[in-house]
């Protein structure tokens, strides 16, 4: 992708100045500030895709710095322009998918109702409390569910792929996460490292043999088939066996992490939203050599990072997640040695 308005660009136009171009004196009568008509314009463009990809009136509104569903409403950040339209779009349909087709049921009734006794007594012998089960749940069910969602629209809807494609590429497509893959950097058998790969699966650097049992995880999520969920129950189901195989391959509390595996030679990867069956081969890292405390702690804030930029974050999870960003931080201004 050059642009990250190439799907805009053709009907929305290039050079704002266009707008306000004055053919009679020939200037450009540009107001200071922000664009109060071009961002109105955005907006009515955004909320009208919602309504026509979705079927659903649903309200957009744009507020705050976070993006956003309650539900029952789009909250987009009020920080729209010409030069990140197209993420935008995405986004909004992103967020109205999980209107019109997640069961929001679910978390109100209580994660706790769906997972059983066996999968939190596994998860104590991890050092995984009660809390943090049902937060694992939580986040492992987000991943399953957007991969759902967004199959859907990108069938029902493919004249709006290239949207999709524009919110994967900022959001997931980064650097710093191409480079965290190629080097191995999340090599140790840690949960944070587990979530950080299937949070990536989608991403053609995916490595599925550098972590045990990764690959198993990826085969049962079977991306390529993802269509077959029709429910947020079912992606759930899909989500507690993908849970259960991590914690399965953690160290038990209180014992030494394993060393990382060894990773075979990938096969070829797909494009992103439409995976193939392993990564492409990394370089760089070395497997063998054990990471430092400083480099752990890295990585941890490397994750954290990469929740808070998921378009589902909502701003308390922000909150939540700045404060163990910040603990972290203060470590690596300690003396680590």
């Amino acid at each position: 992708m050059g642009n990250i308005n190439d799907y805009s660009k053709f009907w929305m136009g290039n050079d704002v100045n266009d707008r306000y171009y004055d053919p009679i004196t020939g200037e450009v009568n540009k107001p200071s500030g922000k664009d109060i008509f071009a961002l109105i314009g955005y907006q009515r463009a955004i909320g009208n895709f919602v309504r026509i990809v979705t079927g659903n009136n649903i309200p957009v509104q744009f507020s705050g710095t976070d993006s956003y569903t309650d539900g029952k409403t789009v909250n987009l950040s009020a920080g729209i322009n010409n030069g990140n339209f197209d993420v935008a779009v995405g986004l909004a349909l992103h967020e109205g998918s999980h209107i019109k087709l997640t069961d929001f049921g679910i978390l109100k009734r209580g994660l706790s109702t769906y997972i059983a006794q066996t999968l939190y007594d596994l998860g104590q012998t991890k050092g995984v409390n009660t809390y943090a089960m049902n937060d694992l749940v939580k986040n492992m069910l987000n991943v399953v569910e957007d991969r759902r969602i967004d199959k859907y629209i990108q069938t029902e809807a493919p004249g709006y792929r290239g949207y999709y494609e524009a919110m994967y590429g900022y959001y997931f497509n980064d650097k710093v996460i191409d480079k965290a893959l190629k080097s191995h950097a999340w090599g140790e058998v840690e949960l944070e490292n587990y979530m950080n790969h299937v949070i990536n699966f989608i991403n053609p650097n995916r490595t599925l043999d550098l972590l045990p049992g990764l690959r198993t995880m990826w085969n049962i999520l079977e991306l390529k088939n993802i269509s077959r969920l029709k429910t947020t129950e079912e992606a759930l189901n899909v989500s507690l066996e993908m849970v259960k195989e991590l914690l399965t391959n953690l160290p038990d509390a209180g014992t030494e992490g394993t060393e990382p595996t060894e990773p075979t030679e990938p096969t070829e990867p797909g494009e992103p939203g439409e995976p193939g069956e392993g990564g492409t081969e990394s370089k760089g890292g070395n497997c063998d050599t054990p990471l430092t405390t400083e480099q752990r702690i890295t990585n941890k804030i490397t994750f954290l990072d990469q929740c808070m930029k998921a378009p589902n974050c909502t701003e308390s999870d922000t909150t939540r997640l700045t404060a163990y960003k910040d603990k972290f931080t203060k470590m690596l201004d300690t003396d680590l040695s």
